[in-house]
């Protein structure tokens, strides 16, 4: 019983105060797979008052044959979360069998408002699915649903460049039903 709860909690979980956030900085990405596998009901980051800043590279990885299936939605951020990228994209998926799978949402939203995800690269984007840039180039696919945000009024999404990149055969699917 112990390992199943476990395993249905966020790989990473910040919680703030009533006073102040929990912050996170990363130098590279903040979850990295390589040549690995999750599968997990989601959300796999959730912050409740809290901050991950990612200085250079993207907030999720997925690399050389990687899969993170995610049986829910893939962030929660709420009241007054933020996750800023600096230099990358949201999430970057790349080699040949590398899969994100996510039944549900991109992010929910929720609380008392005020949530924010900031990315910034200079990653072109190749299409806008249901309103968010993304890039998929030499072989990489992106889909996404028609409600990548669940509650967008209590958050927003800002992006300068590409949100998700999908390269060399990655796939990115975000059901967002």
């Amino acid at each position: 019983d112990t390992a199943l709860l476990e395993a249905s909690l966020p790989i990473l979980r910040l919680i703030g105060s009533a006073t102040a956030q929990t912050t996170l900085t990363t130098d590279g990405s903040t979850i990295e797979l390589f040549k690995s596998a999750v599968t997990a009901l989601g959300p796999i980051v959730a912050l409740d008052r809290g901050l991950i800043t990612v200085q250079t590279g993207p907030l999720i990885s997925l690399t050389d044959g990687s899969r993170m299936i995610v049986a829910g939605d893939l962030l929660s951020l709420i009241n007054g979360s933020r996750i800023n990228v600096l230099n990358g994209p949201l999430v970057s998926v790349n080699g040949a069998g590398s899969l994100l799978n996510v039944s549900g949402a991109l992010v929910q939203f929720g609380g008392t408002g005020g949530n924010a995800i900031v990315v910034n690269n200079s990653i072109a984007p190749t299409a806008v699915l249901s309103g968010l840039p993304v890039s998929a180039t030499t072989g990489g696919s992106i889909a996404i649903g028609p409600q990548p945000v669940k509650n967008p009024a209590l958050g927003n999404i800002s992006v300068n460049g590409s949100l998700i990149s999908g390269t060399l055969g990655g796939t990115v699917n975000i059901a967002a039903p």
